[in-house]
């Protein structure tokens, strides 16, 4: 006997507004338009990409590292500006030459949380550097986006966590955008 599940009703306008912030924060990424990408984010903005552990089925609930844990990326918009502000000294060693990147946005799922949006996407991520040089990202941003009357299409990220699908990366620097 299946168990009947309630789905949210579907808002198309709001639904196609999220997926065309993806998209624009896509297009400024792969265009190295980094201020731009910055000025998605809400000033108070998280940004962090837990460490993936392999782990057995009954351990599911610490496969990521916790907030308190080593992160890949633990930041704020403080952090990110910094990180722009090194790129745009053109002596950030991991982007020298500059990475070429494809961001690939899909399966956007929206759902409202009080007064912010929550949002869970899945990526692929192609980065390329010299001629041989390139990794592929897999995995799923679960976003809090917040309505914002100055952001691009009404919108900003609040909160970003970012979930590899990958246990073990093999690059010599996570150095680009997600």
């Amino acid at each position: 006997m299946s168990k009947e599940t309630s789905l949210p009703e579907l808002d198309l306008a709001l639904n196609l507004r999220v997926q065309q912030f993806y998209n624009h924060e896509a297009e400024v990424l792969d265009d190295r338009r980094f201020r731009e990408w910055l000025a998605l984010f809400d000033k108070e903005a998280t940004y962090r990409m837990p460490i993936r552990r392999t782990v057995p089925p009954r351990e599911r609930k610490v496969e990521f590292t916790g907030p308190s844990d080593l992160s890949i990326f633990d930041e704020n918009y403080e952090d990110l500006s910094q990180r722009i502000a090194k790129l745009e000294t053109g002596k950030a060693w991991a982007e020298e030459p500059p990475s070429r990147t494809r961001h690939c946005v899909s399966n956007v799922r929206v759902r409202r949380d009080g007064d912010k949006l929550a949002v869970r996407s899945n990526f692929i991520i192609f980065q390329g550097r010299f001629e041989r040089d390139s990794h592929v990202y897999y995995g799923e941003k679960h976003d809090l986006l917040k309505e914002s009357p100055s952001g691009v299409f009404g919108l900003a990220v609040a909160e970003r966590l970012i979930l590899l699908d990958h246990t073990t990366l093999e690059v010599p620097a996570v150095s680009i955008f997600f």
